[in-house]
């Protein structure tokens, strides 16, 4: 698997098994259901989103990820399981990091969505 933002490679800071992708659809004003139960579709486009989960990170390889999933967009090149080896412009938000040893200097917890900026 190839994860890298903004070129930066961040397949290492990964646990195994810990790239989820999710296509979700968009769906345009005429779709819903009908008085009849019947279900109408308008899907005007899918977005690609990817949960990321971290290994636990020393703070200089937790700076590594946190910053580069940090502006506000940026090109995430990986292995689409529908369209195979693509960049798309994506963003995250929503961070969470926990400091889990002094000693160490260890912080475990981090995990992020990529989220696709444009439908496909």
């Amino acid at each position: 698997m190839i994860l890298k933002i903004d070129g930066v490679d961040i397949t290492p800071y990964i646990v195994q098994k810990g790239i989820k992708w999710t296509r979700s659809d968009l769906d345009g004003d005429e779709a819903g259901r009908t008085m009849d139960g019947e279900m109408h579709r308008d899907r005007i486009g899918t977005v690609t989103r990817m949960d990321i989960t971290c290994l636990p990170l020393s703070s200089e390889d937790a700076a590594v990820v946190l910053n580069a999933i940090y502006p506000e967009f940026f090109e995430v090149e990986y292995i689409d399981p529908m369209e195979g080896h693509v960049t798309k412009t994506m963003y995250s938000n929503n961070v969470p990091a926990i400091y889990i040893d002094v000693d160490t200097d260890m912080w475990e917890g981090i995990a992020f969505p990529l989220i696709a900026k444009k439908p496909r």
